[in-house]
């Protein structure tokens, strides 16, 4: 299953309770672990060994109504930048889960060149689940049939993955391939417009750009939906300000002459399809992605 949220390494270092290390740690290098003190203490008793090296997905599940069990993505946006109380708080209020599917070392051996299903035979043998801790399994059946339940169900998609493919760091590869109901697309904020009326003083919509030839940007269109009221003003104070216009290739005149430039952040949106001139129509905001930079960016 594809699991809506911030893909997490985990690295454990002895027992956490007895002097060792437990980290999770964003694809390029972020420390999340004060973000999420929940996850922290659970892995430390739901890890059977005294070192080991996981790779997961930090959720924050639905828990109740239709969508029960699945991921909330918006409510993962609340915990981006936490820690100490404020963490501690929110582990409560709302209680992060994070979905293990990979083993990439254990005991100082490295597994990435082994078989997938053996990585995740020693993965079901090495951590005991808990509310906190689940093991992502694999999903049996036809893929058409797996996509029309997962459909249903409201979920965001499945990764297929050759059962006999190994762990390539860093790499992308055919050998895993992920599925989504919906069009989505990572971009880059480059700034934003003020809102009008009810919206004065605050983010009206974002300013997107994709990556374009020679190391400049092209615009991408803007994306005012999807927000609530909260995240136009977290937006607002949470994006660094820039006094320069970004190189951005495509810039409408309108928006050169009315955007607040900001240092450039990844963030996601859903969308219909991709114009022509590359700007993405329909765009629904989906949220920042403080996990990924832009040397990280999903070309797809």
């Amino acid at each position: 299953m594809k699991w809506d949220g911030w893909r997490a390494i985990v690295q454990k270092v002895g027992d956490p309770a007895s002097g060792g290390s437990l980290r999770l740690l964003s694809r390029n290098g972020r420390d999340l672990s004060a973000a999420f003190p929940e996850l922290v203490e659970a892995l430390g008793n739901g890890v059977r060994t005294g070192d080991a090296v996981l790779d997961g997905e930090i959720t924050v599940l639905h828990r109740s109504g239709p969508s029960r069990g699945s991921a909330s993505f918006e409510a993962l946006q609340d915990r981006a930048g936490l820690s100490g109380r404020q963490a501690a708080r929110a582990a409560k209020e709302s209680p992060a889960t994070i979905m293990l599917f990979d083993l990439l070392e254990v005991g100082g051996e490295r597994l990435v060149t082994q078989r997938l299903d053996e990585r995740q035979s020693h993965l079901d043998d090495l951590v005991h689940e808990s509310a906190r801790v689940k093991i992502s399994k694999p999903l049996r059946g036809s893929l058409e049939r797996i996509l029309e339940v997962t459909a249903e169900r409201g979920l965001e998609g499945v990764i297929a993955k050759r059962h006999d493919s190994r762990y390539r760091p860093g790499a992308r590869s055919s050998d895993w391939r992920k599925l989504k109901h919906q069009l989505m697309r990572e971009v880059v904020v480059v700034g934003w417009l003020e809102g009008n009326g009810s919206l004065a003083g605050t983010v009206g919509s974002l300013v997107l750009a994709l990556p374009g030839e020679g190391g400049r940007m092209r615009y991408a269109g803007r994306v005012g939906t999807g927000f609530s009221g909260a995240d136009r003003d977290r937006l607002r104070d949470q994006l660094r300000p820039r006094t320069t216009v970004p190189a951005i290739d495509g810039l409408p005149a309108d928006v050169a002459r009315k955007a607040r430039w900001v240092r450039a952040a990844v963030g996601e949106v859903e969308h219909t399809e991709q114009t022509a001139s590359g700007a993405l129509r329909h765009p629904v905001w989906r949220g920042l992605r403080p996990e990924k930079t832009l040397a990280d960016l999903n070309p797809e």
